[in-house]
């Protein structure tokens, strides 16, 4: 059958042929890693997880603070932008001076005299 083929058409459909068997033989690789004696792929560390377990309170005090501060105002004027469609643009950064000290010195007098 693949003589009868012209020679790119044939070409074409081998390399779709090596194609397919690669991706199938590879397709087996992915159940490698699923297929462990570990619990999760994270498991093999007893001394961190032990830890973690009899830790009194593993999160930091400030995590249960739902109190977030914020400004309705402000929220309530952007949400209606944002409805209007009426966003404002962002304002332009010049990066020419990024982490350069700008210092403006003006001579407003004699110079000073030289130290000895």
């Amino acid at each position: 059958m693949l003589r009868k083929l012209p020679s790119e058409r044939r070409s074409r459909l081998l390399s779709l042929i090596l194609l397919i068997a690669a991706a199938s033989g590879l397709g087996g690789c992915a159940d490698y890693l699923d297929r462990r004696d570990t619990l999760t792929q994270g498991s093999g560390d007893a001394i961190a997880s032990l830890r973690a377990e009899q830790m009194e309170d593993p999160w930091p005090v400030y995590a249960d603070n739902r109190r977030i501060q914020g400004n309705g105002a402000v929220a309530a004027a952007a949400n209606k932008r944002y409805e209007t469609d009426h966003v404002k643009p962002p304002a332009p950064i010049d990066t020419r001076n990024q982490g350069a000290v700008s210092i403006n010195v003006t001579n407003s007098g004699p110079p000073a005299p030289a130290a000895e």
